[in-house]
């Protein structure tokens, strides 16, 4: 089942994300999600990713009229996207790595080598 967002409210220091499905307007359904917004703050998400983060939740429970973006939700979103940028970073380092001993003059020594 597809979900769209068709939109959202403010509601003190709580955001409602309202998602409808896709298909014939006599087959749709609406829920909102809700997320705290000082959690948010608090694990670093930005505001402009929880459209998508909150529609995610509905992928993985959609028999639902409401859903809240749980903290500990949040925290296996943080926890998947430092791991995405740990392993960005891992294959920068190794494309550097590689890309150095490319550039390494012939007959250089290398580091392992002793003098």
């Amino acid at each position: 089942m597809a979900w769209v967002l068709s939109g959202s409210q403010q509601l003190e220091n709580v955001r409602r994300f309202y998602f409808d499905t896709d298909g014939h307007p006599k087959d749709r359904r609406r829920v909102f999600v809700d997320a705290d917004l000082t959690l948010i703050r608090r694990h670093n998400i930005p505001l402009q990713d929880l459209p998508v983060l909150c529609r995610g939740l509905l992928a993985v429970d959609s028999d639902v009229e409401s859903i809240t973006f749980t903290e500990a939700a949040m925290l296996e979103c943080v926890k998947a996207r430092n791991e995405a940028t740990d392993e960005r970073a891992r294959k920068r380092r190794e494309q550097s790595a590689k890309a150095a001993r490319h550039l390494r003059p012939a007959g250089a020594a290398s580091d392992t080598e002793e003098a």
